[in-house]
């Protein structure tokens, strides 16, 4: 790390400190950091996005003590993922201690808290040495921002902004409830269904009865201003229906579908066995073609196993159900 950059960090973490808002790298988006202390400075994070209050904000540490000074008790199962996904893209959700803001915890009991593995976000952290709420850096309901280019809709809305170039997995974080009697898995992300089951046993997947302990679960997320359609039926149905539409619209699909399209409407979604890649280009990509002014994106699906179940997750948010069914 060059003296130039560590004095930027420096800078970064006197702001934070003395109650300003910086969006700083982690590997899975960039995030947007306050200090977790200090009501005022929250506030900021939420008129900065335009985000509502009742959604919660995830806590970022850089050492294990930092838990228990948050938490009220961190299960032997949390452990467990602390010791094989922290630091990493793993958002674990605890019962809170009392002096946790309610605008912390959108009104809630529980905390969600992660360890980011992105050496900037560490370092920025250990300067600070207090945990930060970071939601992701954009405006609430568009795609979250993976690359440096994609913060500058937030460019007057912040105190500083620390780069550092495109996020490594490029979905937010996977979020496990470990709050109650049986973990339950509220968002899909990088650390899959099939990991937290092997190490933890059976774990319920989040249905939507009215609570809400996680970002991403109340509100519209992820959505380019482009309608965004959903594309289900066969590769032959697929191929045909590219073939005879005539509307000013852009198609994001597999490798087998782009190698048989005939028209320059394709674009790449899924190079085969590559979920990896899906991942990390699937908001980069949208946010690219939500500037070309298409009327219309479709997408087609992907695989809902392992990484596939969180790319998924995010396309059907991002599409706010819409499919189109061949």
């Amino acid at each position: 790390m060059s003296q130039i950059f560590r004095k930027e960090l420096n800078k970064a973490a006197a702001i934070l400190k003395e109650g300003g808002t910086v969006i700083f790298p982690t590997e899975t988006v960039y995030g947007l950091g306050a200090r977790f202390d200090d009501d005022e400075a929250l506030g900021k994070i939420f008129l900065a996005k335009g985000r509502p209050r009742d959604n919660p904000l995830i806590l970022h540490i850089y050492k294990r003590d930092q838990l228990d000074e948050i938490t009220e008790f961190v299960p032997p199962e949390a452990e467990v993922l602390i010791d094989k996904y922290w630091p990493g893209p793993l958002t674990m959700i605890f019962k809170k201690k009392s002096h946790i803001s309610d605008i912390v915890s959108g009104g809630l009991d529980t905390v969600a808290v992660r360890m980011p593995s992105h050496p900037v976000a560490l370092e920025l952290l250990s300067l600070v040495d207090l945990p930060l709420a970071a939601p992701s850096a954009n405006i609430s309901g568009r795609p979250s921002p993976t690359s440096e280019d994609h913060l500058k809709e937030m460019e007057g809305r912040v105190d500083a902004i620390v780069l550092g170039g495109d996020c490594q997995v490029g979905l937010e974080s996977t979020v496990i409830d470990l709050s109650r009697a049986r973990p339950i898995l509220l968002r899909p992300g990088r650390v899959s269904l099939e990991e937290l089951e092997e190490l933890l046993g059976p774990v319920d997947l989040y249905e939507n009865k009215g609570e809400f302990a996680s970002p991403g679960l109340k509100y519209k997320h992820y959505a380019p201003k482009t309608p965004l359609v959903l594309l289900e039926g066969s590769d032959e149905e697929i191929l045909d229906f590219i073939k005879q539409n005539a509307e000013n619209c852009v198609f994001i699909v597999k490798e087998s579908i782009l190698r048989a399209c005939e028209t320059q409407k394709c674009e790449l979604f899924y190079p085969e066995g590559d979920l990896n890649y899906a991942a990390k280009e699937y908001f980069r990509l949208i946010r690219r073609l939500d500037s070309h002014n298409y009327d219309i994106i479709y997408i087609t699906a992907l695989p809902t196993e392992g990484l596939g179940r969180a790319i998924m997750d995010r396309v059907v948010r991002s599409s706010g159900g819409r499919t189109r069914r061949l």
